[in-house]
């Protein structure tokens, strides 16, 4: 008899504590969220595994983690009925986007607007919320807006003015927009930040004339 190492088969552990260790349990004590972990982790590929369910663990090989139905192709390989958790109103951010709509409402009456309401910024730390949230096509809503230079540092930023928005850049020098891929629509810069583009434009005028000038030259023999 040859020494081999042996497996230490572990078990799944579910939300509501159950430790499972073979199918009937598992489809006993699911928990789609867990599963779900266990499968990101690769936990649930080894579990299957070492159990000896060689049918999932083929199934659970062939998925693909940016499937929009992976869900449910989850539960089908357990044999569970998927079903969609409902997502819990809170009264208080129910509340905070009807006055958030009302607000909006006062400026525009416009569907297309009213239903981007998530993405509306009405002042700068509105602005700085969206994007600590990951949204980056966002509509402005106000007068006016002063942004400072470090705002712009992670690029990717679309914004979108509702009615007449001027937007301040409080910056010396000119911010690369198109190579940070923001764009703007619907709104004005103010002169200042106008006057600074212009300077630059003239700058590079006369860089380019320069260099023409000189290539015009004869060269000295």
């Amino acid at each position: 008899m040859s020494l081999r190492e042996k497996k230490i088969r572990f078990p799944l552990v579910m939300k509501n504590g159950a430790e499972v260790r073979n199918l009937k349990e598992l489809q006993d004590n699911f928990d789609l969220d867990t599963v779900l972990d266990y499968y990101r982790n690769g936990r649930l590929m080894e579990w299957l595994k070492l159990w000896r369910l060689f049918d999932e663990a083929e199934l659970l090989s062939k998925l693909d983690r940016k499937d929009v139905d992976l869900k449910h192709k989850i539960c089908d390989i357990f044999g569970m009925e998927y079903r969609e958790i409902p997502k819990i109103v809170d009264p208080k951010e129910t509340a905070w986007r009807a006055g958030r709509l009302n607000l909006l409402k006062k400026f525009t009456e416009d569907p297309k607007y009213l239903e981007k309401v998530d993405n509306v910024a009405f002042n700068v730390d509105d602005v700085y919320d969206l994007l600590d949230d990951g949204v980056n096509d966002i509509y402005l809503c106000g007068k006016l807006f002063a942004f400072p230079a470090e705002i712009f540092r992670g690029g990717n930023q679309s914004y979108h003015g509702i009615g007449k928005v001027m937007v301040k850049i409080e910056s010396t020098q000119v911010i690369e927009f198109e190579e940070l891929n923001i764009t703007f629509e619907d709104v004005e810069f103010d002169e200042e930040y106008l006057r600074i583009l212009f300077r630059a434009a003239c700058r590079k005028f006369k860089e380019i004339h320069s260099e023409r000038q000189s290539m015009r030259q004869p060269k000295q023999k």
